[in-house]
């Protein structure tokens, strides 16, 4: 639940969505009001003289409904600031805005590059290490687990020592024909 970083934040900005659960907390953080309501009734009376009785109630209701959030729209936003009433507002496209435009101006004009900006020279993160290649196990397997060699002696095979392609593991079997050989009545489990 995302609730205790929503309390925390003073100013919450939401746009148009789709998805039936943000839109719940959407309404929910705009709050409710209460509504006056007049109901009228008008009896039949076959005498012809008829008393009309009028009947007032508050209701509450949210303040939001599902199609204004879902139909908000591209440029307008609401903003929740803590302790004041829901704002609509439009969107300030940063990129747009001559205030913010002034501020990010082109304060490199005409200093080159300290480095080469093309895609094969750029910094880019290499292949992802794999830092447990070559790891091997604290204990050996227990003794009932056919297939697997303990660490401590490496398997004697035809092709001669072991390849690096198993990383010095000791596996020598697949995966799916090791099985438990314990006690028949043992079923298994550690407890």
């Amino acid at each position: 639940d995302k609730t205790p970083i929503f309390d925390n934040m003073h100013i919450t900005a939401t746009f148009a969505t789709s998805e039936p659960t943000s839109i719940d907390k959407v309404i929910r953080r705009a709050g409710k009001a209460l509504e006056m309501r007049e109901s009228y009734s008008d009896p039949r009376s076959i005498f012809g003289s008829s008393h009309r009785s009028t009947s007032q109630s508050e209701h509450e209701r949210y303040i939001l409904t599902e199609d204004r959030v879902r139909e908000l729209d591209d440029n307008q936003q609401f903003l929740f600031v803590n302790n004041t009433k829901p704002i609509r507002a439009e969107k300030i496209r940063y990129y747009d805005e001559p205030f913010f435009k002034a501020r990010t101006g082109d304060y490199f004009h005409g200093v080159p590059a300290k480095y080469e900006q093309r895609p094969g020279a750029a910094d880019l993160p290499g292949p992802a290490q794999i830092d447990w290649l070559g790891v091997r196990a604290a204990e050996p397997a227990p003794a009932g687990l056919k297939g697997v060699v303990p660490p401590s002696a490496p398997a004697a095979t035809d092709e001669g020592p072991q390849s690096a392609g198993d990383g010095g593991h000791g596996l020598h079997a697949p995966v799916s024909s090791l099985r438990w050989t314990g006690d028949d009545d043992d079923d298994g489990s550690l407890g």
